[in-house]
């Protein structure tokens, strides 16, 4: 998975500037917080992550 890390480029997605957005989180983070709360994560696209709750 590739992570935007180059701030130039960054700056002028639309995203960042969209008010309904309020973070970006890395695919480490998401998989963090899934352990953490003991849920699963599945990552299928780069833009994409589903986190739910083991049945």
């Amino acid at each position: 998975m590739c992570a935007q890390t180059d701030n130039a480029r960054f700056a002028g997605w639309h995203d960042r500037r969209d008010p309904t957005h309020v973070a970006f989180y890395r695919a480490a983070a998401l998989l963090w917080i899934a352990r953490r709360h003991r849920w699963h994560c599945e990552i299928p696209a780069m833009d994409i992550a589903l986190l739910h709750k083991a049945r």
